[in-house]
């Protein structure tokens, strides 16, 4: 139907959790759903990755200009123009 798989939370097939590879037969009733803000459906959730508990960047070299800009959103963003590679990997 076009719905980009990340916006999907929760697929009910007749009334009961289902994923993507549900096979769906003729007379059944689908259900799609967004992300859920206030009501607790983690036990029925098949289908999206679980959310991060926090966002937070990592920005290096020329990524000055956009650290700023997550900063002034509200985003824990961490930004250095002379990181390794390695340090880069390390940081958590």
């Amino acid at each position: 139907m076009g719905v980009p798989h990340p916006e999907i939370d929760l697929i009910l097939v007749n009334g009961v959790p289902g994923d993507f590879s549900c096979p769906v037969l003729e007379g059944d009733r689908v259900s799609v759903y967004p992300r859920f803000r206030s009501i607790d459906i983690e036990s029925l959730t098949l289908v999206r990755p679980p959310v991060l508990p926090e966002v937070r960047f990592v920005t290096d070299t020329h990524l000055g200009r956009l650290a700023s800009y997550l900063r002034m959103l509200g985003f824990d963003t961490l930004y250095r123009n002379d990181y390794r590679d390695e340090e880069l990997l390390s940081i958590e």
